[in-house]
């Protein structure tokens, strides 16, 4: 396990045990995701994947927050590829409030990302590294009961990669997010 990660789950533990003798309200969500890259030589320019989130409530309408993703970007078709994906973690924090029912808020954090592809399904996965990058944007979540509710996220992340395939160079620029999901507070 790398170092990151090690720390991400840390940190995750450590919330959920302090959680269990406290107050406080933490959350899940389970979101899909749909990402809108520049296109290129490579990218299609969308990605589609799913994202799970903890959060963690400092404050009323505050909210630390860790998380993991996975996209399959789409690819152009003329390169012999069996797809390519990326993955990564974050961690940041949300500010909300409540407006007749509907809570809304803004999000951002550090994410740390990576890009694999396969050439075909005899080849090991490539594998690009990893990136520090950030994200921004703005939630809305809508209850359906005291304890779910359907969240929504429109954001921004950032991506400064060169990817290298098949003798094609792209560089992955930033990517804009839409993502719908299910939120479960506890």
């Amino acid at each position: 396990m790398n170092t990151p990660a090690f720390y991400l789950l840390s940190l995750l533990a450590s919330c959920a045990s302090f959680s269990a003798y406290s107050n406080t309200h933490n959350a899940i969500s389970i979101e899909y995701r749909h990402s809108l890259y520049d296109s290129g030589e490579i990218i299609d320019g969308r990605a589609n994947g799913a994202q799970f989130t903890y959060y963690y409530q400092l404050l009323e309408g505050t909210s630390i927050y860790a998380g993991w993703s996975y996209d399959a970007i789409e690819h152009k078709s003329h390169l012999s590829l069996e797809g390519i994906d990326k993955t990564g973690y974050s961690l940041g924090l949300t500010l909300t409030r409540d407006y007749a029912g509907i809570q809304a808020g803004l999000y951002g954090g550090l994410t740390y990302k990576h890009y694999e592809f396969d050439v075909d399904e005899s080849d090991e996965p490539k594998d690009f590294g990893h990136e520090w990058g950030y994200e921004l944007g703005g939630i809305v979540m809508r209850s359906l009961s005291e304890n779910i509710h359907v969240m929504s996220r429109l954001g921004y992340e950032s991506s400064q990669d060169d990817v290298y395939i098949t003798g094609s160079e792209q560089e992955v620029d930033d990517n804009c997010l839409f993502s719908l999901g299910v939120l479960y507070k506890f």
